[in-house]
């Protein structure tokens, strides 16, 4: 498991358009988009560049790269 070595902001917006959020607010390294995007990134069911999730920072620009959800 890889833990990066700064704290992330994670919003995502629910299929209701609520959002959904994780993480200080202050938080440099930042993801968001799409709850759906997110589930179909993280399960590696679609590329990145075929969503609408956006990275601010290094780190969370290579987390969305890598990131993978393990059952």
């Amino acid at each position: 498991m890889r833990t990066p070595p700064t704290l992330f902001r994670v919003e995502l917006t629910a299929p209701t358009g609520e959002t959904w959020m994780w993480g200080p607010e202050d938080a440099q390294q930042r993801v968001h988009g799409s709850a759906l995007d997110f589930c179909l990134r993280v399960t590696h069911r679609r590329p990145l560049t075929a969503t609408d999730l956006t990275a601010t920072g290094p780190q969370a620009q290579r987390w969305l790269e890598i990131a993978r959800v393990f059952l």
